[in-house]
């Protein structure tokens, strides 16, 4: 009887606790988000919607949401769309040194393209024409292009080009033409020369292949500031300018149909706009106010006003407090008209926020007004003459953004009058397509506001959640924390990427994010903190939240200093937070330290607690700076302030200091040294040091610093003679980037660019190695983990991308784990009484080998495991946006040089192939499979349970996730694994040792009667 119990025990606990995990199941969870990024133009075309943002034009789907046709430009800036109904898209975008034209068709293809130089002073606009043309204008000059069909084939293009007229006093360096527009087929360029006191307005009428010749009209206009904040609305330009004086503004509105004509009204003398001024308790004077216009059609324009003023070089913000506890720009708008010089205030239940365009239907032109209440936001459709507006009902907008946990803030709108749709902006960078006739309804949501990711990790769920929301056995089951440079907190569900929640600050620009506190039930709060500086005041804030469901654990606090680096301290066992019964921070709590721009040391938790633990943490703590602009790297120490029982403040100490002056000849060295007497007295020693530069290169500019991490199992490495090559696993190492500077290029026309990598010990400063790579030009990418550097380049003598890997090796033959410390322990550092001249490096030695890749790399990273067993894979992020996955194997500085490509036995038994110049670019090892991250420019990596398997984000425009195994899962089930074959075979076995149980009690029973 005992006997069947255990067996039917062992049956179930076998068939209930055991899990497994198929290959056929991963990469089911897998998400992609194709983004188009934050949009700042959008047009209605059938069942398309045409936007742009700042790198990119799409077309997306009105009805499935999903992109049509994307093209993106990284290195360039879109500062215009403009659509032709006729079936044309025409874009400007911006590089530093050029403008660049082009002419889309409405399915995404380039019909045309063109590059012009562009100089400090560079204004341009464009505009469609009838009869599918397209005016451009750059530096004075417009540019006419045609587009002729020719049937089924590729349309054709015709360029001419037209100088404009300048101004009779001013000539040509000072006529300023800024603004295009066009009725019928008639071109109006509109300009300003400040000097002469002149509106400039240059009108011509284009033929069909002739190049046309504009007429000048100058209306005469006393200037005290430039044209700013104009907007174009068919014959007429609206402008604010600007006192610089006494700060006094004023309205112009600039007729073009007919004769041109010019009339302006005073701002601050009109009763319509201080009425409106008055009706908003929370804004200031005029004087404390920046008026902007923006026309919406239906002779109706929007005046804004916001607290952001320039005095000269001067800029003054008037903030107000928000709901959200943190300070925001005092703004609003407001509806007017304008006839006969006379603003009129267009008035409704509450104050307008945003406009939309309008669009031209059978019936005349509508626009759609949004504007806030403390009942929520609402919709109006504008009709009627600009005499007698008339709104429509006014359409309750539904909660947006359900996953929103501090609400949905409406930032801009388009409308669709045809259709009865809008499409909706939220300040979060969100995209709402929203059903205007009978119920409204939200039909598709675009979290675009992903596209701005400054910095993501991974969150573990707690184990007593429910279902999705419980942390599961392999560890696949996260949360992608992240955070935007446009305010956002969002937080991602690993299972296809479900949208759990999400926070937005509209004045806060997000760059870092902690995870403080985790934790394994959901009563015990796990904690996150991210870090964000206003983009108003310039100050940082510091949000302190629960990751899991969004909510604020604290109020948001301002810092009272400018971080200038985070330091996040890792929780040690045997060193617990010192959490006490009034303590409002829980156990397992980590500190994180943020230093100023002064060294001083901020703890978060802000408490004396917090101030203690790091005190008394069990190791010193090291740290450095580094400053591309004047290209010095620093290492810094903490030190303590104060009584070791009551430690009253923390600071840091300067150690040491490199400075690459890129018009220099010498790499300069600081070493500082302290030491305290017995009597108390303190003496600091400082030591420059100059190298010449026959050692470090002539003149060279910093441009990346990156910090080693270590996620290694063993520390050697078994060679094919058996014997053992220990590697240098030092987690202080620094890897500094450099490249010939421009002075030098100078000075030395003969040599080639060339970039420097150093290897550089944070807490001493020493510097363990260098290399130097001729022909080399960036942009340079560097990866540092375990004891091993991989970077790229450019090379200008092989027109390819090469890959180089450093390799670090002891040249010692045993291995003591005390020589892979670069610094003392605690007790050492303190009984030296603060001196920071630590012992010299060992001696290792470095193997190199240098790789060719066909395409450009953009990132790169390594896969992180549990327990560092794996082989590491490296995931290098290639030019078009696909992710390829290398075993580091392939990417070995020890692979031989074969002539006949055949490994020896001892190659073999140390896994080594034969040296091979060209990295594999295999289709199958792109862990993005066909899709591709746009702008792709970080991978982050993160371990699971199975220790064959990790986590992967691949951040740019777009979104991807995804898991990376390391080609031998070995503890994954196959795809054929027969699993009721196992079952059965448990169970006959469980049977077997039931019977052979009862047959060996009867032998034992009969035994014991003989």
């Amino acid at each position: 009887k005992n006997g069947m119990v255990a067996v039917c025990h062992f049956l179930f606990l076998f068939f209930v606790l055991s899990q497994a995990l198929l290959e056929r199941d991963v990469g089911k969870r897998d998400f992609y988000f194709q983004n188009v990024g934050v949009v700042t133009q959008s047009f209605f075309h059938q069942d398309s919607i045409f936007v742009s943002s700042s790198n990119a034009v799409a077309s997306i789907n009105a009805i499935t949401s999903e992109i049509e046709w994307r093209r993106v430009v990284e290195k360039e800036e879109i500062i215009a769309l403009r659509y032709s109904p006729e079936g044309y898209l025409a874009s400007l975008s911006t590089t530093e040194t050029l403008v660049n034209l082009r002419v889309l068709s409405v399915s995404g293809n380039l019909l045309w393209e063109k590059s012009l130089p562009r100089t400090a002073t560079s204004h341009s606009d464009a505009a469609f024409l009838p009869g599918n043309k397209v005016a451009f204008l750059l530096d004075n000059v417009v540019y006419f292009h045609v587009t002729t069909k020719k049937g089924n084939s590729v349309p054709g293009a015709l360029l001419s080009e037209s100088a404009l007229p300048e101004s009779k006093c001013g000539g040509k360096q000072n006529s300023l033409y800024q603004y295009l527009s066009v009725v019928d087929s008639q071109v109006f360029a509109i300009g300003a020369s400040q000097p002469c006191d002149e509106i400039l307005v240059s009108s011509a009428v284009v033929a069909s292949d002739s190049r046309p010749a504009f007429q000048l009209s100058s209306l005469k206009y006393v200037f005290k500031s430039a044209l700013h904040s104009c907007s174009l609305e068919d014959t007429r330009l609206l402008c604010v300018t600007q006192n610089e004086g006494n700060g006094s503004q004023e309205l112009l509105e600039i007729q073009l149909a007919g004769k041109p004509s010019l009339s302006s009204v005073s701002l601050e003398s009109d009763a319509q706009v201080k009425e409106a001024l008055l009706s908003n308790a929370q804004l200031p004077a005029l004087a404390d106010l920046q008026a902007s216009v923006t026309a919406i059609g239906n002779q109706l324009f929007y005046l804004s006003f916001h607290g952001r003023v320039s005095h000269g070089a001067t800029v003054t913000v008037t903030t107000v407090k928000t709901s959200d506890g943190y300070e925001a720009e005092s703004q609003a708008s407001f509806l007017f008209s304008l006839e006969k010089k006379s603003l009129k205030w267009i008035k409704h239940t509450a104050n307008f926020v945003t406009s939309s365009v309008f669009n031209q239907t059978a019936s005349g032109k509508k626009a759609l007004s949004c504007f806030e209440s403390s009942e929520g936001t609402f919709l109006s459709v504008v009709t009627g003459s600009p005499e007698k507006p008339s709104f429509g009902a006014s359409i309750s907008i539904p909660r947006i953004n359900q996953a929103s946990v501090n609400g949905w803030k409406l930032d801009k709108a388009w409308f669709d009058a045809s259709k009865s749709r809008a499409l909706l902006k939220g300040k979060d960078g969100s995209l709402h397509l929203l059903s205007t006739s009978g119920k409204t309804e939200v039909l598709w949501s675009r979290e675009e506001g992903l596209s701005r990711v400054s910095d993501s990790l991974f969150v573990d769920f707690p184990l007593d959640g429910a279902d999705e929301h419980r942390r599961d056995h392999f560890g696949f089951r996260k949360i992608v924390l992240s955070v935007t440079d446009i305010g956002n907190i969002i937080a991602l569900h690993t299972n296809q990427g479900l949208l759990l929640w999400s926070r937005h600050y509209p004045e806060l620009s997000f760059n870092k994010v902690f995870l403080t506190k985790r934790s394994v039930d959901e009563e015990d709060q796990t904690a996150a903190v991210a870090y964000g500086v206003s983009t108003i005041t310039q100050k940082w804030w510091r949000i302190h939240f629960n990751p899991i469901n969004g909510k604020e654990l604290s109020p948001p606090q301002q810092l009272s200093y400018t971080p200038v680096k985070f330091i996040h301290l890792p929780e040690v066992e045997s060193h617990p937070y010192p959490s006490t019964s009034t303590s409002t921070h829980p156990p397992h709590t980590t500190v994180i330290l943020a230093v100023d721009a002064h060294g001083s040391i901020h703890t978060y938790p802000e408490t004396q607690e917090a101030v203690t633990y790091t005190a008394t943490y069990p190791t010193a703590i090291f740290f450095f700076l580094s400053d591309m602009v004047k290209g010095q790297v620093s290492g810094y120490a903490v030190k303590m302030q104060g009584e070791k029982e009551v430690v009253s403040e923390l600071t840091s100490t300067l150690v040491w200091k490199k400075v690459f002056e890129p018009s220099s000849e010498f790499l300069d060295t600081t070493t500082i040294s302290s030491k305290t007497d017995a009597h108390g007295k303190t003496t600091t020693t400082i030591t420059t040091t100059q190298t010449k530069a026959a050692e470090v290169g002539v003149g060279e500019e910093l441009i990346t610093v990156t910090h080693n991490e270590i996620n290694t199992h063993g520390p050697g490495r078994v060679l094919g003679d058996s014997s053992v090559l220990w590697k240098y696993l030092n987690p202080h190492t620094l890897v500094l980037g450099t490249t010939t500077s421009s002075v030098a290029k100078k000075y030395n026309t003969e040599k080639d660019n060339t970039i420097h990598i150093y290897l550089i010990d944070v807490v001493t400063g020493h510097l363990l190695a260098s290399q130097v790579q001729d022909h080399a030009y960036p942009p340079l990418h560097v990866l540092s983990s375990d004891n091993y550097v991989v970077y790229d380049y450019w090379s200008s003598k092989s027109h390819t991308t090469q890959v180089t890997v450093i390799d670090m090796y002891w040249t010692t033959s045993g291995w003591d784990r005390d020589t892979f410390s670069s610094y003392l322990s605690l007790t050492q550092f303190r009984s030296n009484n603060g001196d920071f001249q630590l012992k010299s490096k060992s001696p290792f030695t470095l193997e190199s080998q240098t790789y060719s890749s066909p395409v450009s790399l953009t990132a790169s990273a390594v896969t992180v495991t549990s327990h560092g067993i794996t082989n590491p894979q490296l995931l290098f992020g290639l030019e078009g946006g696909n992710v390829l996955q290398v075993d580091r194997r392939l990417v070995d500085s020890r692979r031989p040089v074969r002539e006949d490509m055949k490994p020896t036995p001892e190659d073999m038994k140390e896994g080594l192939r034969p040296y091979s110049p060209w990295l594999e670019m295999s289709p199958l090892r792109f862990i993005t499979y066909n899709r591709t991250v746009a702008g792709l420019r970080h991978i982050q990596a993160a371990p699971t349970q199975l220790e064959s398997t990790s986590l992967v984000l691949c951040q740019g425009i777009d979104l991807f996730y995804t898991t990376v195994t390391s080609g031998t899962t070995y503890d994954r089930l196959d795809p054929d694994f027969n699993t009721p074959l196992l079952m059965a075979v448990c169970v006959v076995v469980g049977m077997l040792a039931l019977v052979t149980s009862f047959f060996y009690k009867e032998h034992l029973l009969k035994t014991a009667w003989k």
